[in-house]
């Protein structure tokens, strides 16, 4: 619950949401100021929330918040449905080594009818990438320096980008290309467990047919005519950039 108040806290810091302390992880939350035009799930009269459990359940007046609550996901979804915030670049200026690493995050998506539930077997998986300033891998050694901690400071691109034209779209292509090998065994992992499920199903009508003349051979083939949608549509997964940041390395 600490990661959710803290997510929240600057999540209504961010879009002007006013704020006042009421307690042990009891907030005053109002609508005044807000910068959205609707921030998702905050009504016009504001209202008091919690993130404590013992708290809420004493008190009817609370509203308890969890990351299942609806302004929570709708925080999440105003955040990352926002162009705002996809880029950024950022300098580690104790590596050992001056450089520079360009961290992409693609996303996998399977675009297909409703119908299909694609998404249960492939929903949107993201796939983080980082190369060198040679467009090697380098993912296994940077998410563990980032994923650790590592003391990153902000810089100003506007001062550094005109230097780094030239080498960025190249490395965004190798970043892409990256992602493209390790969406491949994504998909398929989502085309075997199509085959698998769907097979099994197809298995047991046939099975049924055997001793029920109620099971029609059309039910069967409406659902082997699914399996194959659903093994086209995963097949054609598509990677879509979702966010990148240049980590400079050492002083520049």
């Amino acid at each position: 619950m600490r990661r959710c108040l803290d997510f929240l806290l600057r999540a209504w810091d961010h879009y002007g949401v006013t704020v006042e302390d009421r307690g042990p992880r009891t907030y005053r939350v109002g609508s005044e100021g807000v910068f959205a035009d609707s921030f998702p799930g905050l009504p016009k009269e504001g209202f008091v929330g919690t993130l404590d459990r013992r708290t809420a359940l004493s008190r009817e007046d609370l509203v308890f918040l969890t990351w299942d609550h609806p302004m929570v996901t709708g925080a999440l979804d105003l955040l990352l449905g926002s162009a705002e915030g996809t880029s950024a670049m950022v300098a580690w200026p104790d590596a050992r080594e001056r450089g520079l690493w360009l961290e992409t995050i693609h996303v996998l998506e399977c675009v297909a009818p409703p119908k299909l539930h694609a998404d249960r077997f492939l929903p949107a998986t993201p796939i983080r990438c980082v190369v060198d300033v040679r467009g090697q891998d380098v993912t296994a050694a940077a998410e563990r320096v980032l994923d650790q901690g590592a003391p990153l400071e902000d810089v100003p691109a506007h001062d550094l980008i005109e230097r780094l034209h030239a080498v960025l779209p190249e490395l965004v292509d190798s970043a892409h290309e990256l992602a493209e090998t390790r969406a491949r065994p994504v998909i398929r992992t989502a085309k075997t467990e199509v085959s698998r499920q769907l097979g099994k199903e197809q298995e047991r009508l046939k099975s049924l047919a055997a001793v029920n003349p109620a099971v029609r051979p059309e039910e069967i083939a409406a659902l082997r005519r699914h399996e194959e949608a659903l093994l086209g549509a995963i097949d054609g997964a598509r990677l879509r950039l979702d966010a990148v940041r240049v980590i400079l390395l050492g002083r520049w």
